[in-house]
């Protein structure tokens, strides 16, 4: 058994997910937002200067025009594409406003040691007429501070994918999420619980049961309760 590792001065990566954060099943007419966060990491020459991202929708989906946003602060703050290039970001945006719904494309120039590439939002509608399908894209980073991993002289490509499901018949799709995955004692934590009629008949109410851990629950929980407010 042989261990392999690589030492690299420069690497990137790339990550995709809605907003908000989980969403698994859409219903047809539905409208998604997505973000894309490339990351760029380490030190590279000053030649290098650019990275672009392609994201190709899949059949049944297609990108809402003018819904692209980009962020320099986590997502705090989204301003749209010609906002942006007026604020003078240290990173550029040299591609044309994304006007083809079914191809999006990013490409970032002023890409100097130590500068990050900016978050993308962007919003897709899925077909009204679907009634069931399963819709993967791919959103895939390219730069040459990735590393040669199949030795071709070039950076290999990053990639995320993400797959939203149409489930045909009817019902309710539940998603539970929070802001991070942990906290310290005493600190107050929000749930987000997004709920969505998948069709088939309306309801006029519903109830919603969330039982907080405790010892003893069976789960193996270690908390000692969790207060509702």
């Amino acid at each position: 058994y042989a261990d392999r590792t690589i030492l690299v001065p420069s690497a990137h990566a790339i990550s995709k997910y809605t907003e908000p954060r989980g969403i698994k099943v859409v219903r047809g007419g539905d409208q998604v937002d997505f973000i894309i966060e490339p990351k760029v990491f380490g030190m590279w020459s000053p030649t290098i200067t650019t990275a672009s991202v392609t994201d190709p929708l899949p059949v049944g989906t297609d990108y809402v025009k003018n819904s692209e946003r980009f962020s320099i602060d986590g997502g705090t703050t989204w301003l749209d594409y010609t906002s942006y290039a007026a604020s003078s970001p240290a990173v550029t945006v040299t591609s044309a406003a994304n006007s083809n719904v079914r191809s999006l494309t990013w490409v970032f120039g002023d890409l100097q040691s130590g500068e990050q590439l900016p978050l993308v939002r962007y919003s897709v509608e899925v077909s009204p007429g679907l009634v069931s399908g399963t819709f993967v894209n791919k959103a895939t980073l390219n730069s040459d501070m990735g590393v040669d991993d199949n030795g071709d002289g070039k950076s290999d490509p990053a990639q995320a994918a993400y797959q939203l499901s149409m489930l045909a018949g009817f019902g309710l799709d539940v998603i539970k999420t929070r802001a991070r995955a942990i906290y310290q004692t005493n600190t107050p934590l929000a749930f987000k619980l997004v709920y969505k009629n998948l069709g088939g008949e309306n309801y006029t109410r519903g109830d919603f049961i969330d039982i907080l851990p405790y010892n003893g629950d069976g789960a193996g929980q270690n908390s000692s309760g969790l207060a509702s407010t």
